[in-house]
């Protein structure tokens, strides 16, 4: 069974990929459009949960959100949180080398 986690990170993929699908595609645009801020916001609801597992896929579901809010209309406050993110994955140790961590390569 997928975690909650594993299961934000698929829905953001699948939001960032109608996202791309509504831009490059006028017919369809306002459906997918509708679709992707749908599945973005579902992940929004599960960002306390991406924010306190300290895991590398939590970590990737946040990196998606970002990705998806740079595009909205009014990215403003992308920055600011990019920033925590960022932060976030400095406390985490993210920040050093992969031989370091103890990745499975």
């Amino acid at each position: 069974m997928p975690s909650r986690v594993q299961i934000a990170t698929v829905i953001l993929v699948l939001a960032n990929y109608n996202y791309q699908v509504a831009i490059r595609n006028p017919t369809i645009a306002k459906e997918k459009m509708k679709d992707s801020h749908h599945m973005f916001h579902y992940g929004l609801s599960t960002m306390c949960e991406l924010w306190l597992d300290g895991s590398l896929e939590a970590m990737q579901g946040m990196a998606l959100l970002l990705l998806h809010a740079r595009c909205l209309p009014k990215p403003a406050y992308t920055w600011h949180f990019s920033t925590h993110v960022l932060n976030r994955l400095i406390d985490a140790g993210y920040h050093r080398s992969a031989s370091r961590l103890g990745l499975r390569e």
